[in-house]
């Protein structure tokens, strides 16, 4: 059995025989495919060996990198700034994993440059360059911050790429609510 699933601004992924290899990349999404079972069964606490597919979290962690990841509500929502939490999207099946860039309670804002302020400092990638979304995403997500008076509501996550111009991350998505978590990244093979 052959299944084919589609994405925008992310990587196609077939299956056949619970083997993934990548159709279409494109470099704005990181998607992490389970190396022997479906999402269905992601249920429980779990580790799992998983392959990285993308590159919008180089040079963190790279285009077909191996990463162990903790599956399920047990283990994804201990998490702080900084960890890579895996979670499905609308209709996606497919995880993606991003850096948790703000969190419940923290102060964020997005400026008229298109730069993300949290807790009064501007948000940065792990290389240290400051996030310039376009004007498309610096939108997006000031829908929210006026929503949510500026202020990560209980529950939700700001969720980024490394790429400072953004990815398909919360910058596209929107701040990502804690039931679409499903896991987070514990170790990355190089």
């Amino acid at each position: 059995m052959r299944v084919r699933v589609l994405l925008p601004y992310c990587a196609a992924i077939s299956r056949t025989r619970g083997m993934a290899s990548p159709l279409l990349a494109v470099p704005l999404a990181l998607v992490l495919v389970a190396s022997s079972t479906e999402h269905a069964a992601w249920a429980g606490c779990e580790a799992r060996a998983m392959r990285v597919l993308g590159t919008s979290l180089e040079p963190r962690i790279h285009n077909g990198a191996t990463v162990d990841a903790l599956i399920g509500e047990d283990c994804a929502f201990r998490t702080t700034k900084g960890n890579i939490l895996l979670f499905v999207s609308g209709a996606q099946s497919i995880p993606l994993a991003k850096v948790v860039a703000a969190e419940p309670g923290d102060r964020w804002s997005v400026g008229a440059d298109g730069g993300i302020i949290v807790n009064d400092e501007p948000l940065r990638n792990s290389a240290g360059a400051p996030y310039r979304l376009t004007a498309d995403r610096s939108a997006l997500l000031r829908l929210y911050q006026t929503e949510y008076a500026g202020v990560i509501p209980e529950g939700t996550y700001l969720l980024m790429g490394e790429r400072p111009d953004g990815s398909l991350d919360s910058s596209q998505l929107g701040l990502v609510h804690r039931k679409d978590v499903i896991g987070k990244i514990e170790r990355v093979h190089e």
